[in-house]
């Protein structure tokens, strides 16, 4: 890699950083409990290199950013404009958004009717995975858990919530070709920064 491409991933990997955590982060330095640090969630980022696809412009510059409520429980996400939504589901509780390369995501919340704890939610939503999905990294905070890893040619990264006193589960999944890694990690670690839970159990 040349020079200048090097210090022009240096340059994008904090950027990325700013972005996520605000002006004051760091990369790679630990943030306070709720934050999310770049390099945490993408630890690929650290070798980031300037083989963007289409000319070496990062994928999301230029794009228009979407913001995505439920409504029937307010979660919310910020989304690039490449991506288009499905019909709701019948109940309300979510929305799937599909983008032409094969890119996916879900956003989804409802009511704690198991009466999970942090952790039991972690193990249900582990067991309960496809078989085919290899989990190569996790995380935990206070209110919150992140599983990433492949399923075949593609990465998969899932963030859910235990909301408004542990009453709502919310989650957000998303699945991308792993040939755009370098692509979509920046663009996923945005979505997941802005995720957020709404306004609590609703009926309809």
């Amino acid at each position: 890699m040349s020079e200048s491409c090097f210090y022009s991933s240096v340059t994008l990997i904090y950027a990325i950083c700013q972005k996520v955590n605000g002006p004051t982060a760091n990369a790679g330095r630990k943030t306070p409990r709720g934050n999310i640090d770049a390099l945490e969630i993408f630890p690929g980022l650290r070798h980031f290199s300037c083989a963007w696809v289409g000319g070496g412009r990062p994928a999301g510059q230029g794009q228009r950013w979407l913001t995505y409520q439920n409504d029937r429980y307010g979660t919310t996400i910020d989304y690039p404009d490449q991506f288009k939504a499905k019909p709701p589901p019948g109940a309300d509780d979510g929305r799937k958004f599909t983008s032409a390369d094969g890119a996916a995501f879900s956003v989804w919340a409802s009511y704690n009717a198991s009466d999970f704890s942090l952790a039991k939610y972690q193990d249900f939503t582990l067991q309960n995975l496809d078989p085919a999905q290899v989990v190569t990294y996790k995380a935990q905070g206070g209110s919150w858990f992140v599983i990433s890893g492949t399923k075949g040619d593609s990465i998969f990264y899932e963030r859910h919530l235990l909301s408004h006193g542990g009453q709502m589960t919310e989650g957000f999944s998303t699945t991308y070709p792993a040939a755009a890694k370098q692509i979509y990690d920046p663009i996923v670690a945005r979505m997941a920064k802005s995720f957020r839970p709404g306004r609590g159990f609703q009926t309809p």
